[in-house]
């Protein structure tokens, strides 16, 4: 609300000013920011604070309408600094294919680094593996901006022996008709080496702990448009034993 505390759910507007969830709709990744007028104030959308320690093993995820794995949205950072944080999220051993299968909403040009659609899409993730899953077949074309992983920031992130493949298949639609956005394979904006508090003498100071920024180990990953990998990384960095295409 005005006062930044949590509305509870009693008060918040009917009917609601988003259903994210209405097939009817395209798909939308865009959280934005507005103020919308409840009892004698406004109320905005918020971060509701971290998620940690989650594991997501052995699933079969297929034929969903958006993105397999994926966080509620991606906020516009010009409208509030707020992210959909995960802090250990262990993402094994599933089956993701055939996500992505409603129309997909256009991603504002100030937002394409800042959003993504994908088999996996996280917003900011501590601590993330992403082993010995198959993603695949994910997007409705090559038209759109379609990641097999995409992650918007990551601090030691772990992506292993998966199997990464075809997502946003191959049309006959002419070059000119593709939309902008993030699109690949394993697609990461940003990723960081995790710190941890260093003591020197009065000072606590932030300190690699020696865990690398990002690695990238072991995958098979096949595109029909775009970089098998792309990734801007602050950090330590292991790529190897790859097969890209």
């Amino acid at each position: 609300d005005n006062q930044d505390e949590p509305v509870p759910p009693v008060r918040w507007p009917r009917p609601r000013p988003v259903v994210p969830c209405d097939p009817a709709l395209p798909a939308n990744v865009i959280i934005v920011v507005v103020a919308v007028p409840v009892d004698d104030g406004r109320m905005r959308a918020a971060s509701a604070g971290a998620l940690t320690e989650v594991l997501i093993e052995r699933n079969r995820i297929q034929h969903m309408g958006m993105n397999g794995i994926g966080v509620a949205g991606f906020f516009d950072l010009s409208g509030a600094d707020e992210f959909i944080s995960v802090e250990g999220l262990s993402i094994v051993g599933n089956d993701i294919r055939h996500c992505l299968r409603r129309s997909l909403s256009p991603i504002p040009a100030a937002m394409i680094d800042s959003a993504g659609y994908g088999g996996i899409a996280l917003a900011d993730v501590e601590r993330l593996v992403v082993r010995d899953n198959l993603i695949a077949d994910n997007g409705p074309s090559h038209v759109e901006p379609v990641c097999g992983i995409f992650i918007l920031h990551g601090e030691g992130v772990e992506i292993a022996r998966n199997r990464i493949l075809d997502n946003g298949a191959r049309t006959e639609a002419a070059a000119a008709e593709l939309k902008a956005g993030r699109r690949g394979g394993i697609n990461i904006v940003h990723a960081l080496a995790p710190v941890r508090p260093v003591r020197i003498g009065r000072l606590t100071l932030p300190g690699q702990g020696g865990d690398p920024a990002l690695v990238v180990r072991h995958n098979v990953v096949s595109v029909p448009l775009g970089q098998a990998l792309s990734a801007t990384a602050l950090g330590p960095v292991v790529v190897e034993g790859k097969q890209f295409t």
